[in-house]
């Protein structure tokens, strides 16, 4: 067997093994809509919890829920395998409240 072959191969099966180490990884977190890992599903909760979500302020949670995208999305450029996961797992939940929240049509600056 050539060695350019054998590299090739190599090359193959750790790109597998990281695509499955991902797909564990993303498994672990957990991830809106799915079952798996509660790492994501704990983070939401408490997302959820705080006070944004309960103010009788117009502009929220809109103007929360469109800052955190924002900067979410911003730190996925530098974000290393696990930090990219967790960053994921909070863009999902974000995106979720933006739809349920309507901030498409909010008047909230950040938005």
């Amino acid at each position: 067997m050539k060695i350019s072959k054998l590299k090739n191969i190599i090359k193959e099966v750790i790109k597998e093994q990281q695509w499955d180490a991902g797909f564990a990884e993303m498994w672990a977190f957990g991830i809106p809509g799915q079952t798996g890992g509660d790492l994501c599903g704990n983070w939401a909760a408490a997302w959820l919890s705080l006070p944004n979500f309960t103010s009788t302020n117009p502009n929220q949670p809109c103007n929360m829920i469109c800052d955190k995208i924002d900067t979410w999305n911003s730190a996925l450029a530098t974000a290393g395998p696990r930090q990219a996961t967790m960053l994921k797992c909070k863009l999902a939940h974000a995106q979720q409240q933006y739809g349920i929240h309507n901030c498409a049509s909010s008047s909230a600056p950040n938005c």
